[in-house]
């Protein structure tokens, strides 16, 4: 019978203990906690839109570019179309453009910065506008998540495989293996 041994390195600095699981087990640690869910956003995945069709009409606007009197038009129409007017709560543009403002505060926010570039051989100077985020922000982000945290592991693991006499060294990180 072959298992597969996830041996920590240093169990009394990580409080983790050896486990010895079977080979169709070995993984699933890494699969996601169904049980720890952020029930506010389950319930309305579209937030701080106030229907999943008002966030399906600013995605739209988006990817076909539309202008300002353009997004207004198509909420008019949608409003002259749609019979139950209580499941599109948009009234144009700037409403959905405050929205996507209150919705880019949920996580880390982008800030502009100005970069400047500087061309010898044409002898000029060069501004660029770019965007970014601060990757420890985006970091804090990822760990808060709920949904992510159970693919996170920080502790040292080194894993064998039991050939039926001895536990051999099971490569299961191509990176990191050889490096303890």
């Amino acid at each position: 019978m072959t298992c597969v041994i996830a041996n920590c390195c240093s169990p009394e600095r990580s409080e983790c203990t050896p486990t010895i699981e079977q080979p169709s087990e070995f993984n699933q640690r890494c699969q996601p906690d169904t049980t720890a869910t952020d029930l506010s956003r389950d319930k309305l995945p579209w937030t701080p839109w106030c229907s999943r069709e008002d966030f399906k009409l600013s995605e739209f606007a988006i990817e076909v570019a539309l202008t300002c009197d353009q997004t207004d038009w198509v909420v008019k129409l949608i409003h002259q179309c749609v019979a139950n007017l209580g499941a599109f709560m948009l009234n144009g543009h700037d409403e959905m453009q405050g929205t996507f403002e209150v919705a880019s505060q949920i996580l880390t926010p982008f800030k502009k910065h100005d970069l400047l570039v500087r061309f010898e051989e044409q002898n000029q100077t060069y501004n660029f506008e770019v965007s970014g985020c601060s990757l420890l922000d985006w970091v804090l982000d990822l760990l808060s998540n709920p949904q992510l945290q159970p693919h996170f592991i920080f502790d040292l693991q080194q894993v064998s495989k039991y050939d039926g006499k001895n536990f051999v060294q099971l490569i299961d990180d191509p990176w990191t293996a050889n490096d303890f």
